[in-house]
């Protein structure tokens, strides 16, 4: 009996899961913006990090001591100097960069594909 209730249940899980959308299920991942290198004390969502650390769409970095480098996926570069904060969100093509605090440098190869914000205004 017990065998036939776990097959019961292992068939409704699965059933349910086929039910639901591939969309759905690779919506709730975050996407990669690039890979940190950092020198001195550099955190990723209030955790210290070590260089060759991925960054995705919704995390916070912020420095102290330390410079943060991010390599993005296009090969654009930020450098986030040191007692800065700054969050990332990336929409299909493009990637908004919230400057919290600090000061931030940017060379892009192409226009428009990175946004940065900086007290309410859009660079």
């Amino acid at each position: 009996m017990l065998h036939a209730l776990l097959r019961r249940g292992a068939t409704v899980w699965l059933s349910f899961m086929l039910a639901i959308p591939a969309g759905i299920l690779t919506a709730a991942t975050p996407a990669p913006v690039g890979t940190l290198g950092s020198v001195g004390t550099v955190y990723l969502g209030g955790q210290a990090v070590q260089a060759s650390t991925v960054v995705y769409s919704g995390d916070q970095l912020r420095t102290e001591e330390g410079k943060a480098t991010l390599a993005l996926l296009k090969g654009d570069l930020v450098v986030l100097d040191r007692n800065s904060a700054a969050g990332f969100a990336r929409s299909h093509e493009s990637l908004t960069i919230d400057l919290q605090a600090g000061r931030l440098a940017l060379a892009s190869s192409a226009a428009g594909s990175v946004r940065v914000l900086a007290d309410g205004l859009g660079l």
